[in-house]
């Protein structure tokens, strides 16, 4: 998930994945 870091975009797209599961 540190790839996620660099774009703040995707970072907050894989949180609210991560909520969703």
């Amino acid at each position: 998930m540190k790839r996620f870091s660099d774009n703040p975009l995707k970072k907050q797209k894989e949180q609210r994945t991560v909520a969703l599961k």
